[in-house]
């Protein structure tokens, strides 16, 4: 008994008896070969090893390819077996004829992509000549390209049996319609040929029943059987079997066949996975009558949308978007082989001249173990893959064109679709976009559209531009992807491999171009019946220089990679919307420029814009749509509909149509103002300088509209009365604001009413300043240029608006007083009376509509209402008057209330009733029972209405800051009231009220500011002197009260020094030199005035005096430490300081000796001691006063007590010299001592300064006893 069987099936399905009786012999192929097969075997094993290793040439270590990654099928025998193949057939053929002949054998079950990566093999200078026969010769393509030449051409080596041929893939298998389909192309047709499944089939009776009715049906004629099996690897023995069992039966039935009999063709198809190192199990080369083949993909149908593999041997994936393609004669030899990642996106990218790491993302997957290192430089002195060499230029040239670039663009569109990150709220814009492009794009190959060209153009610009950032040659891109095994094992065909990774390079191009041209929901423009629209929107994206898109903007900054994501934008201010006008921000955004770049002039910017504008391109190419007269006026409302929204951010519904209204009106106004006698005519240069002279305006309404949404709905109503030839818009809705803002009773009766309604008034104050200061600027360019066009500012400022903003600004005065009056009198979080909560609405009602506070009519009113205000009061808390003494008519101090209820002071009281029993004022009887003591009752009235006064004093000086005083001098009896305040009217020496007499504030702040008011307005500074000239004379007449008029004067001064101070401020600004020159300027100025001022007081006097202080305060700063570097810096510092000299030279005017000594010393931080040491210098000599040296001259006994009393002396020297005690305090509190010690060095320190001011020889030099 002889068995034959497979090692495997032996030792795992034999019985072990059995096993261990047999007499083993191991059977192998090479066991049969002759010396000269053997020979030829270890050959062509050599040639497959140099086929399989593919590497970079710089890496050491393994190939990650084996022989079965490249031959399907191949085993340990495989070399053998086909050598004994071809021996046996060829007896007579040399060597040479054997091993080429077996190597085209084994060629014809490569898998493509072993072919491809030849180029990294040590066989890459046959690399041509392999590409060549198995593409050319073998037709690897697809099953059809196979078999019909090879049915057709009938093999007689089969002995007229006809073809027994296996065949491996990688793709499905043939559905009954693709079956039919590939006999029918081989010239079998109908009954001829049948395609089965042996998963069909249960039992071997049943599969050779189905045979043996085929082949009987044929009947002798030619047929075509093709049987399929899926999973080869798992069905390898079932596989085996149906092999012999089809071609027994095909041999017996055509035995049975007594006529002549043609041929049947056998073909079996297996479906094997994609393994690395190949299938173990699976038998590809069987010997004998059949033929082995691989074909990666059976149909060219499954994936018509990409091109054959052999279309894209170097070839850039950039030269397949070209719309023809010029034959290449590139020289083989000249070929210049590079690797990096074709895809930018992808992730671990490391791109180098010496290695690259090759990272695969597709379709969202990514591949880690896709990591191949290819040699940068393998590329010099190489060679270029082969192309398909055929003969005929021509047929090379229409082979080349049958790459359709829009179909690659509908393959890639779907990953493009899904790269693009849309904010939009609508959920199925995604969808949407995709169903407009398909639209828009062929729909099959027989045609090509407008757009599909477009887009295939900007990609390929897009491709080619990557191409020129990647170092290495972008033809190599297939020869990279064979060398990823992993990637290949994922997609199974080859093919599919290279669809998927043309599909990860272009997608991220044309996700961009799509993105960029759905920006605003653009794409739907495309879908809208308008010729024009239609028409400029393939224009627009046709010109690169309208439409730019570059492949660096599309580079994250952070990664350095194309970004994963391609974001549609909208270029809406805070908002999305959908244009109606084609790419128009690409129109706003070049208007902006251009209205840069023309320059800050109104006068010339519209004329400019518009030459510059349509000079462009872009213009060039809108112009003939804006002279359409049947479009023109459509054309420039869709454009401002697209501005407005990207210029505006809209916060109510309805709001962008009062805007668009708005410019139109300003646009009607502008041109009548330039072009009087043309017909209006909008365009884009026009909505854009339009805009740009109304944007300060839009943005006070949109701040209306933000406070007070319900205001749009409001002036939708009022459309009609807003056309009246100029923009009123932001005027018109301001008057409605403050007319809703108008008090009634009850919106002030309770604190948290009234805390809303200033609140509301209180919002409104921004936007009225902004439109003043505009109205104020427009009036200025009005008055300062009278050329039409130059005075486009003050244009878009008319009557109807000015007029408007004047009834505005005085509502507005009306409700801030009212709003002021309630946060000084009626603070929150205070109870108030109801009377008091009343008073504001009185106030409201006694201002009237027509309240100016630049006169003295609305100011007495204030004054009235605040005087009722403070007697209403009185009489609340007391039934007479608590405002005044009823003796002295002072303000009331300690309150006494009489049995009649009368009030009076204290002490007035004590004097009055030593002498009197009778009240002083109704002389009624008070009794001799009444004790004069102090009223707590009273005393707290007073307190309260002392507090109410207070407040009306704030409330009445914050009303007179804010509305008496501007730009203008206020009417000149105002000035003369205020004045009146400032040194206290008539013949009255009472402080500082509007209230008739009843005292308030003693201390001069009040009337220091009103005066510094009058003083800062400009070029009118006579006027006010000539009020305090009068004024002052009339306080001269009051000399039985000096200290009053030494009040008013230091007042004066004190005002007039700041007004200079702040003069000279502002001339530092223009550097030091300026400001010492102007304080020189000042000095000189008062040198030659001062004499005339001999026993005299005048404002000219005073003026003097404040000029005076003000430049030497600004010289001591410039005699500190660093006077020696300062001289050498400041060339007019010498020249001041002289002047200074000669002013101070005279001993009638010591007292400015002693004022600047004074500055210095509080401008020193290091004391008195420093700047006597200072002034031992010859320049500063003349600053110190003679008796400084007297006293210096007079020993200081307690000086044993070393630093602390030093201290403590310096500052008591500092601060009598200042008149300022803030510093010893500081002084004394910080000594680091005993508080006994510290009182005794303060003793002793100003024991020791009055001792010595004791010893001055001039009495006027010395301290006074007071």
């Amino acid at each position: 008994l002889i068995v034959v069987a497979e090692k495997d099936v032996v030792y795992q399905r034999f019985p072990i008896p059995l096993i261990n009786r047999l007499e083993k012999h191991l059977l192998v192929m090479s066991t049969g070969l002759t010396k000269r097969q053997a020979d030829l075997v270890k050959d062509l094993e050599d040639w497959v090893k140099l086929f399989s290793e593919a590497k970079p040439e710089h890496l050491s270590g393994e190939s990650e390819f084996k022989p079965g990654d490249c031959f399907v099928g191949y085993h340990s025998d495989t070399a053998a077996a086909v050598v004994m193949k071809i021996s046996n057939h060829g007896n007579d053929w040399s060597n040479e004829q054997i091993l080429s002949q077996s190597r085209c054998t084994l060629l014809q079950c490569a898998s493509p992509d072993a072919i491809a990566r030849l180029r990294a093999t040590e066989l890459k200078h046959d690399a041509e000549e392999l590409w060549t026969e198995y593409f050319g010769n073998q037709k690897h393509g697809s099953l059809k390209d196979y078999l019909v030449p090879c049915l057709q051409g009938s093999n007689k080596d089969t002995e007229n049996d006809g073809s027994l041929v296996q065949i491996t893939t990688h793709s499905r298998l043939l559905s009954q319609a693709n079956s039919h389909a590939i006999a029918s192309a081989a010239g079998f047709k109908g009954s001829q040929s049948r395609c089965i499944r042996l998963q069909e089939f249960h039992t071997e009776q049943q599969f050779i029943k189905t045979l043996e009715e085929f082949f009987v049906a044929l009947g002798g004629a030619e047929g075509l059987l093709l049987v399929q099996c899926d999973n080869g690897e798992a069905n390898f023995n079932l596989i085996a079997c149906c092999r012999y069992l089809v071609d027994d039966t095909r041999r017996r039935t055509l035995e049975d066949f007594d006529v002549s009999k043609k041929p049947i063709h056998i073909i079996f198809i297996i479906q094997l996975p994609k393994i690395a190192g190949g299938c173990q199990n699976f038998v590809g080369f069987q010997g004998g009558k059949w033929q082995s083949v691989h074909i990666d993909e059976l149909l060219n149908e499954s994936n018509e949308q990409f091109p054959q593999i052999e279309q894209l041997v170097n070839r850039s994936v950039s030269d397949l978007f070209q719309p023809a393609y010029p034959a290449r004669d590139d020289n083989i030899e000249n070929m210049d082989v590079g690797h990096e990642d074709m895809d930018v996106g992808h992730e671990d990218m490391d791109v180098g001249h010496e290695d690259m790491g090759v990272y695969h993302e597709d379709m969202g997957v990514d591949h880690e173990d896709m990591h191949v290192d290819l040699d940068a430089n393998l590329a010099s002195g190489s060679q270029e893959l082969p192309v398909e060499n055929t003969e005929d230029s021509d047929e090379k040239e229409v082979d080349q064109q049958k790459i359709k670039p829009t179909l690659l663009l509908k393959n890639c569109l779907q990953a493009a679709a899904a790269r693009i990150y849309d904010e939009s709220a609508e959920v199925d814009r995604a969808t949407k976009r995709i169903e407009i492009l398909l639209k828009w794009l062929p729909k099959d190959d027989s045609q090509e559209t407008e757009l599909s060209e477009i887009l295939a153009t900007r990609v390929h610009k897009l491709l080619q531009q990557r191409d020129e950032k990647c170092p290495e040659d972008q033809r190599l891109w297939l020869q990279h992807e064979a060398l990823c095994q992993g990637h290949l094992q994922e997609t199974g065909t080859f093919r599919k491999a290279l669809s998927q990774k043309l599909t990860s390079i272009v997608s991220p191009m044309l996700s961009e171009v799509i993105a960029f041209c759905d920006q605003n929901h653009n794409l739907d423009l495309l879908g809208e019946e308008k010729e024009w629209k239609t028409r400029l929107w393939l224009t627009m994206i046709t010109k690169e220089v309208i439409t730019p898109l570059s492949y660096d903007s599309f580079i994250s900054p952070v990664s350095g990679r194309i970004r994963e994501r391609a974001r549609v934008s909208s270029t809406g201010v805070g908002h999305r919307f959908n244009a109606k006008f084609p790419f128009s921000w690409i129109i706003k955004d070049m208007v902006d420029d251009l209205l840069q770049k023309v320059g800050a002039d109104p006068a010339k910017s519209l004329v400019s814009l518009r030459g510059a504008f349509y000079s462009s391109p872009l213009g060039q190419l809108l112009k003939p749509t804006f002279e359409d007269e049947s479009v023109k006026g459509e054309v420039a409302m869709n454009y401002l509909n697209d501005f407005l929204h990207m210029m505006y951010k809209p916060k109510v519904e309805g709001e962008l149509q009062l805007i668009s209204d708005a410019v139109l009106s300003a646009a009607g106004k502008l041109h009548q103002s330039l072009y009087e006698n043309e017909e209006f005519e909008l365009d884009i240069p026009f909505i854009h300088f339009t805009y740009f002279l109304i944007q300060a305006r839009l943005v006070n309404f949109s701040e209306l509209v933000h406070v007070f949404p319900d205001l749009v709905q409001t002036l939708l109503t009022k459309r009609d009365q807003l056309d009246v030839g100029e923009m009123i818009l932001d005027v018109v809705a301001l008057e409605c604001c403050l007319q809703q803002f108008e008090p009634k009773p009850t919106d002030l009766e309770n604190a948290d009413d009234r805390l809303i309604w200033c609140n509301r008034v209180q919002c409104i104050r921004p936007i009225i300043q902004v439109m003043k200061s505009l109205i104020s600027r427009s009036s200025q360019q009005q008055i300062g240029n009278d050329d039409s066009e130059a005075s486009c500012h003050a244009q878009m400022f008319g009557e109807r608006s000015a007029h408007y903003l004047q009834n505005c600004r005085t509502i507005w005065i009306r409700l801030d007083v009212v709003r002021m009056f309630i946060e000084h009198t009626c603070p929150p979080g205070q109870s108030v009376h109801a009377a008091d909560a009343k008073n504001a609405f009185q106030l409201w009602r006694a201002l009237g509509e027509n309240a100016d506070f630049s006169t003295v009519h609305t100011i007495t009113v204030i004054e009235r209402f605040l005087k009722t205000c403070s007697d209403g009061l009185s009489e609340r808390l007391i039934r007479l008057d608590i405002s005044q003494c009823g003796i002295c008519k002072n303000p009331l101090q300690d309150p006494v209330q009489m049995p009649c209820e009368h009030i009076c002071c204290m002490s007035c009281a004590n004097g009055w009733f030593q002498e009197h029993n009778v009240c002083p004022i109704c002389r009624e009887e008070v009794g001799d029972d009444f004790e004069v003591i102090i009223s707590e009752r009273c005393r707290r009235a007073l307190a309260i209405y002392n507090s109410f006064l207070n407040r009306c004093k704030s409330f009445f000086m914050e009303l007179v800051s804010l509305y008496c005083f501007g730009e203008q001098l206020p009417n000149p009896d105002l000035v003369r009231k205020f004045i009146g305040y400032v040194i206290r009217d008539g013949e009255k020496t009472e402080d500082f009220t509007p209230f008739d007499g009843q005292g308030l504030d003693v201390t001069p702040i009040i009337r220091s500011y009103i005066l510094q008011q009058l003083l800062t307005i400009k070029k009118r500074e006579k006027e006010v002197y000539k009020h305090l000239e009068e004024y002052l004379d009339r306080a001269k007449g009051l000399a039985e009260q000096r200290e009053h008029l030494i009040e008013v004067c230091v007042l004066c001064v004190q005002c007039m020094e700041d007004v200079e101070t702040v003069k000279l401020l502002k001339a530092k600004e223009g550097g030091e030199n300026v400001q010492i020159l102007l304080a020189s300027r000042e000095l000189e100025r008062t040198l030659r005035t001062i004499h005339g001022h001999q026993n005299s007081l005048n404002i000219n006097c005073l003026r003097d005096i404040a000029g005076i202080r003000a430049a030497l305060d600004v010289l001591s700063t410039y005699l500190g430490d660093d006077f020696v570097e300062n001289v050498k810096r400041f060339e007019a510092l010498p020249k001041c300081l002289e002047t200074a000299k000669h002013l101070c030279s005279n001993l009638r005017r010591s007292v400015l000796q002693l004022f600047l000594l004074k500055q210095l010393v509080r401008h020193d931080p290091n004391g008195v001691e420093a700047v006597k040491e200072r002034c031992k210098r010859k320049e500063l000599k003349w600053i110190m006063p003679p008796q400084s040296e007297e006293q210096d001259k007079t020993p200081d006994i307690f000086i044993v007590h070393h630093e602390n009393y030093h201290t403590v002396r310096e500052a008591f020297g500092k601060a009598i010299l200042t008149s300022n005690i803030d510093d010893l305090n500081v002084v004394i509190q910080d000594l680091q001592t005993q508080p006994s010690a510290r009182s005794c060095y303060v003793l002793l320190a100003l024991f020791r300064e009055i001792t010595t001011s004791f010893s001055l020889a001039n009495k006027k030099d010395r301290i006074p006893t007071r």
